[in-house]
């Protein structure tokens, strides 16, 4: 039985039990048409180890990697070991389950009576009984995998968020784990990799297999949200929807979410032109002056960073920003004594910093603690900061615009002054500024 039939048969087995269409996702078509059969080609030849598929948001990318995991156990060849790779512990533990229903299932039952009973299942593991050491076995990208062989790796979503997908090191940091716990796992000349994720930028993870690995590459497969003017499923993201998602969001991002054809080297978090720059001073004279920082003070070669803002009418205003890499303590206290209230990213040398303001009666300083990591905190920080006023002297100040706009263009730069718009939004709704 190839993987093809062994879906349909899965779909129509769903639909004489009585499950809607969107309760069958099997069904769908494209699958059909532009996957499957692949797939299939790609499981019966012996010289090339890896395929990718390259699915949009909403593609069913998981369905089919936990289908096409349980087909590899249930009948495909005696000695099949499966590692089966995602993103983060808890959607492997939630794929892992996945699999164990599939395969426990009473359809996959009837489509392979003779297949090996289990022996046991955890939270990330199926074995199942017989001479042959059958398994599947689930990781995150950041775990730690045993030292035994695999005939199958099959690897779904790599990235958390798109916010993940935007971070060279992230993407360093996966490349890293596939050489060396990975694709070393391999147990012989015909174990095969899937590769099955959303594109995000033109240097992300799936782009490094292509340049890296085309000696082995059997064949990429992307499918597009938008084929011909019609939406690759309808009942899944019609048409309508996917317009009004191109409306809401970047040309870069709706090309590399929706379309599968990143357009951006690196999609950036903020540019200047979608900023608003006015007159603050008004403002400014009405209300309490805050200050937020990032007290990098050179470590790691780390800018130092300080906006000024107000908040008058429910807006949040940028009165300034004060960008340094070589700012002392006792610079940032003197800029502490001219704002009213003071806020200080607290991981760190924050807290020394606190510790020394105290002992010289600055009492006007308080801690905030950064949650989440630096990409994902931007990212997610990204409609409020969009909603900011800021200075319009800020416009002609050549180092802020490049932060922004050219962020890899400073040497040694680490996104401080974005990390600090975000740590705004963060203040703003943790009460810290009112």
């Amino acid at each position: 039985m190839t993987f093809e039939s062994y879906c349909k048969e899965i779909a129509r087995h769903r639909h004489a039990q009585g499950f809607k269409a969107e309760n069958n996702p099997l069904r769908r078509g494209f699958l059909y048409d532009h996957v499957l059969h692949v797939v299939d080609a790609f499981l019966r030849q012996t010289d090339k180890k890896i395929l990718i598929l390259n699915l949009p948001q909403k593609g069913g990318k998981s369905l089919v990697v936990n289908y096409l995991t349980s087909y590899l156990l249930s009948g495909l060849s005696a000695d099949c070991k499966v590692l089966r790779v995602t993103n983060t512990e808890d959607n492997a533990i939630e794929h892992q389950q996945n699999i164990n229903d599939i395969y426990n299932s009473d359809e996959n039952r009837a489509l392979f009576p003779h297949k090996p009973s289990k022996r046991f299942e955890t939270k990330s593991e199926l074995v199942l009984n017989g001479q042959y050491k059958k398994a599947c076995k689930s990781y995150s990208v950041n775990s730690t995998i045993d030292g035994k062989r695999t005939n199958f790796i099959v690897i779904d979503d790599v990235y958390k968020n798109f916010a993940e997908a935007q971070s060279p090191t992230t993407t360093d940091k996966i490349m890293k784990y596939w050489k060396t716990s990975l694709y070393s796992r391999l147990e012989n000349e015909n174990s095969k990799v899937i590769i099955c994720g959303t594109r995000y930028t033109k240097g992300d993870f799936y782009a490094r297999i292509v340049n890296e690995y085309s000696w082995a590459l059997f064949d990429i497969i992307t499918i597009p949200a938008v084929i011909d003017g019609e939406s690759f499923c309808e009942s899944v993201l019609p048409i309508s929807e996917l317009m009004r998602i191109k409306s809401s969001i970047t040309e870069d991002e709706f090309n590399a979410l929706y379309l599968q054809n990143p357009t951006a080297e690196t999609l950036s978090f903020f540019a200047t032109s979608d900023f608003t720059f006015d007159d603050t001073s008004d403002a400014h004279a009405a209300c309490p002056t805050f200050s937020v920082s990032d007290p990098s003070f050179g470590v790691g070669n780390n800018m130092f960073v300080c906006a000024k803002i107000v908040s008058y009418k429910g807006v949040i205003y940028v009165v300034d920003i004060i960008m340094s890499s070589q700012l002392k303590e006792e610079d940032y206290f003197k800029l502490c004594k001219e704002c009213d209230f003071n806020l200080i990213e607290g991981n760190g040398i924050g807290g020394i910093i606190m510790r020394h303001a105290n002992e010289q009666n600055i009492y006007n300083i308080e801690k905030f603690n950064s949650k989440e990591k630096l990409e994902i905190r931007i990212f997610e920080s990204k409609h409020d900061v969009m909603g900011f006023i800021f200075d319009e002297k800020l416009k002609d100040n050549r180092l802020f615009t490049q932060a922004i706009d050219a962020p890899g263009t400073i040497p040694n730069y680490h996104f401080d002054v974005q990390a600090v718009l975000a740590a705004i939004s963060q203040c703003v709704k943790e009460n810290y500024i009112f």
